[in-house]
């Protein structure tokens, strides 16, 4: 599935004076103990789901609670937490006790349905609770309804009007808005911030349906910020604001070498127009999307000051709650620093998930304030595998890139008929005898394995010389070679096909597929490098099988198509 164009990267980094963390639980790793591999593992499990669980919390309301003590045990946290800010300056109106008892019983179902007699309980300590304990109830989690106060909306028009170039770090506030922005933080952190610990941190991180963390990795999770982009550019949409006239030269954000030279200076052409908004004038302009990449325009400069005014706020708050993880494991020192940290890394536009573990692609455009110039960045997925031919792996990440990745709207028609456009070249190329989808392959002499006839580079040599013609070269088996490997399907029903047009080369065969390693027909034959494929093998070229191994691992089910199955490319049914 795609997940949300705005994307902030939040990594943990676990500091010790050996550094140790993840490797003593390696076999392979020269302090590897067998004694404490378990625990660093669980350890480092239940740090991440700590995080992952407060991302969840304070983003979306989103760890249900399990039980009746669970939801008792909330209120009573609430209920007897020290407040510093005043309801009636802060909130626009007063909760009603029916609406905190909704939101708070909406807020189960973690394995969990409270019986009509639970209902009850929870209803009567609502009885015996204070107006101010029923607002606080009901903001508690509830990031958006917060912020709906007036109060809180102007303090977020405020802290973005008063901005004078975009904010670009959220590890490093601008002066002008570093106090507003602090007393904004001090808000959220007294009214929507839940700061008591989960117990069963482990098994809500593994089964709970989350909703705002896309991954979470041993040391890291990515953070969904696209709701908090779109509720707040809806309430800043018409404020004028000094950023919506700024453009950036991009170029000054980059990372420089040790030379102070740009290493991000990777410019990707587009040949298609885009319709896009104007701030500056307030109009719909159609831009080209070979525009200047070196620059911020005045839309990113404000999407991107939106999000880490959050990204800001929740490097706060998740340091703060890794310390009290801390406390609550008894591991925390008051002399000495939390050496639990975590930072805002990576801004991601978009990301694209899969089904599969640690498999996914994004694209880049900050990190720390540096300017990535919207890079593609793929972890795990086929596309990008070194054993898939290197002209498709272009051809795939640019489609990944432009129709995906880097689209408003995802065409799922458009992804179509751009793989057809590769399945297309990849048929002519084979027809027009190109080696550029042949497999490389690289073989040691024969006699250097005891059954040579087990591997496929040393049988697709013997069909070559067996098959090729008297006037060409064969290839000696007995030193090392380097290769060209094709698949072919040539059977006892096929070869038939060939027997008028190249009489010579149906004798060969004929005998060939009696010998043992070819009785179930033959499915690779090598080309020297230095060789041309005969005419003949254009009939047996196992096109279906070369254009489906090329095409196979793009990742058509995360957006919504269906392959039907290992033999199909692709197919036009759409995932309801």
């Amino acid at each position: 599935m795609i997940y949300s164009e705005s994307i902030i990267f939040i990594i943990q980094r676990l500091y010790s004076k050996i550094k140790l963390y993840g490797s003593i639980g390696q076999v392979s790793c020269l302090y590897y103990n067998v004694n404490i591999a378990s625990s660093v593992t669980v350890q480092g499990r239940s740090c991440i789901s700590t995080a992952m669980l407060q991302f969840e919390m304070f983003l979306a309301n989103n760890s249900n609670f399990g039980s009746l003590n669970e939801v008792i045990t909330f209120i009573d946290n609430i209920v007897t937490e020290k407040r510093e800010y005043s309801d009636r300056l802060i909130l626009d109106n007063d909760i009603t006790m029916t609406e905190s008892f909704n939101k708070v019983m909406m807020t189960c179902g973690f394995d969990y349905i409270p019986s009509e007699e639970d209902l009850l309980i929870v209803w009567e300590i609502f009885g015996r609770l204070k107006q101010e304990d029923w607002n606080r109830l009901y903001y508690k989690n509830n990031l958006y309804d917060f912020v709906n106060n007036r109060s809180m909306t102007n303090a977020l028009i405020y802290i973005l009007t008063e901005l004078h170039e975009p904010f670009l770090d959220p590890n490093d506030v601008p002066s002008e808005i570093k106090v507003e922005l602090d007393e904004f933080l001090s808000f959220l952190k007294e009214y929507v911030y839940y700061s008591y610990q989960i117990i069963d941190r482990l098994d809500k991180a593994e089964n709970m349906i989350r909703k705002v963390v896309a991954l979470g990795d041993t040391d890291s999770n990515i953070v969904s910020l696209d709701a908090w982009y779109r509720f707040t550019l809806d309430k800043v949409v018409d404020i004028p604001m000094a950023i919506k006239k700024k453009k950036l030269k991009a170029i000054s954000f980059l990372e420089t070498d040790e030379f102070g030279d740009s290493d991000k200076l990777k410019v990707i052409d587009f040949v298609e127009d885009d319709r896009d908004y104007d701030f500056k004038n307030d109009e719909i302009i159609s831009i080209h999307k070979s525009m200047n990449v070196l620059s911020i325009i005045p839309q990113e400069g404000v999407r991107y000051s939106i999000i880490n005014i959050m990204a800001y706020c929740l490097y706060k708050l998740i340091n703060d709650y890794m310390c009290k993880y801390t406390q609550n494991s008894n591991s925390y020192d008051p002399k000495k620093k939390c050496l639990l940290i975590m930072k805002n890394e990576y801004l991601f536009k978009r990301v694209l998930l899969t089904l599969a573990k640690k498999n996914y692609a994004t694209i880049q455009e900050l990190q720390e304030g540096k300017f990535l110039n919207g890079l593609l960045d793929i972890k795990g997925l086929p596309i990008a595998k070194t054993t898939l031919n290197i002209k498709t792996q272009e051809k795939l990440q640019e489609i990944l890139f432009e129709d995906v990745l880097n689209s408003d709207e995802i065409d799922q028609l458009r992804v179509l008929k751009d793989l057809a456009k590769v399945e297309k070249e990849i048929f002519d190329s084979l027809l027009s005898k190109n080696k550029e989808y042949y497999k490389p392959l690289t073989i040691k002499s024969m006699n250097s394995y005891d059954d040579p006839f087990r591997l496929s580079g040393i049988k697709a040599s013997y069909v070559w010389n067996v098959l090729r013609y008297d006037n060409i070269a064969a290839i000696d088996l007995e030193v090392r070679n380097n290769i060209d490997v094709i698949k072919v399907d040539i059977t006892q029903k096929n070869v038939e096909k060939i027997k008028e047009l190249y009489p010579d080369v149906y004798d060969k065969i004929i005998p060939l597929l009696k010998e043992k390693p070819f009785i179930k027909g033959i499915t690779a034959m090598a080309v020297p490098k230095n060789s041309e494929l005969p005419d003949w093998t254009l009939e047996f070229i196992d096109y279906p099988t070369i254009i489906n191994d090329n095409l196979k691992n793009f990742p058509l089910e995360s957006i919504g198509l269906c392959k039907m199955n290992d033999t199909n490319n692709y197919s036009n049914i759409l995932k309801l």
